[in-house]
């Protein structure tokens, strides 16, 4: 019986068969498959692809929990909406923790710029006849955009994290047992030391923004 490649996963599968029985991947024939695009045949998969041995080991802790946020098509994280950036270093997201970084940068810069605009401004009080002083808004409107922004990380990590496991997952399945074991070992699970390093990234950061 002859083999062939998932078109998702890469793994081994015999020509006969409908769905990989590694990742969940749904596929047509060779002839049917040359109609669609490679986009649409690398992506038409089985939600199942989170349910199996492999995908548990690339999540860690709380398994289960992100199992079920990756059901949804929306979901909040709330870890990733207090720790930021620290959440994203935690879960090997070492990419998405720099450009985390790069935004909380920014997103103070952009409140600084907000706050110095309100604060040269008056809020007339026709009910008194009197001007109030813009200071009393400049807080409150700050911590508003900080809000929004924070808000925006919690609703995009999940969906982050999902796509960060799906490479992993593809990427892991077109390895050899002994460079998969290899992989596995940094890309899986969590990551204490991520956490430990990031307050020297930020150090550094914050630093050469000063500097340049």
């Amino acid at each position: 019986m002859e083999e062939k490649k998932c078109p998702r996963c890469k793994a081994d599968v015999y020509e006969n068969t409908d769905t990989c029985p590694i990742c969940g991947c749904r596929y047509e024939t060779a002839k049917e498959q040359t109609a669609v695009s490679p986009a649409e045949r690398d992506w038409n998969y089985a939600p199942s692809v989170f349910e199996n041995d492999l995908m548990k080991r690339l999540v860690g802790e709380k398994y289960d929990s992100y199992l079920q946020a990756f059901r949804k098509a929306f979901s909040f994280n709330l870890s990733a909406f207090l720790f930021g950036s620290v959440w994203y270093a935690y879960r090997r997201m070492f990419l998405g923790c720099i450009i985390i970084i790069v935004l909380d940068i920014l997103a103070v810069i952009a409140a600084a710029g907000l706050n110095l605009l309100i604060a040269g401004l008056e809020m007339p009080d026709f009910s008194q006849g009197i001007s109030i002083s813009s200071h009393d808004y400049a807080l409150p409107v700050c911590l508003l955009v900080a809000l929004i922004y924070k808000a925006i990380v919690g609703l995009s990590a999940n969906g982050i994290y999902k796509i960060s496991l799906e490479k992993r997952f593809v990427k892991a399945n077109s390895l050899n047992p002994a460079e998969k074991e290899h992989y596995l070992r940094s890309a899986s699970g969590t990551s204490i030391t991520g956490v430990v390093a990031l307050p020297l990234l930020a150090i550094f950061a914050f630093s050469a923004f000063y500097l340049f």
